[in-house]
């Protein structure tokens, strides 16, 4: 039995933009029942906005793997398309990384060089997990 939830269920985003040289962002969003809305906040707010629903989004992809390990299929919002530039900070204490995304907008990575480290090993060990021949059933 599914639980009724009381809310306009979001079906788009068909438009975007921003206004006030970068001070506003706007955007419009398309219902279920085909009305729709538009909406500006200010640019500071964007980022508390996109954090919330990024959390809410990979609490609910949790819920729905119901305990599996498989991160990249339930929780991954962003699948990378391209690697567009990886570099040090200026004092040498952080390394940055900019990826191109399916969702159109860049996402940038920065972390301090253990955090490095610590990525890199954890992608050779995932790649060599997913190399592995599957066993057969046969």
């Amino acid at each position: 039995m599914s639980e009724e939830v009381k809310a306009k269920y979001i079906k788009g985003m068909p438009w975007g933009g921003i206004a006030d040289n970068g001070k506003v962002v706007l955007f419009q969003l398309v219902y279920k029942d085909g009305s729709a809305e538009k909406f500006a906040f200010d640019s500071e707010v964007g980022q508390v906005l996109l954090g919330n629903l990024r959390g809410y989004a990979e609490e609910a992809a949790k819920t729905r793997a119901s305990g599996t390990s498989k991160v990249a299929e339930g929780t991954a919002p962003y699948k990378v398309t391209n690697i567009l530039r990886a570099g040090p900070s200026i004092d040498g204490t952080m390394v940055s990384v900019e990826f191109a995304t399916t969702s159109g907008f860049p996402l940038a990575l920065a972390m301090t060089l253990d955090q490095a480290k610590q990525t890199i090993e954890l992608l050779q060990r995932s790649i060599q997990a997913a190399q592995k021949p599957k066993d057969s059933l046969s």
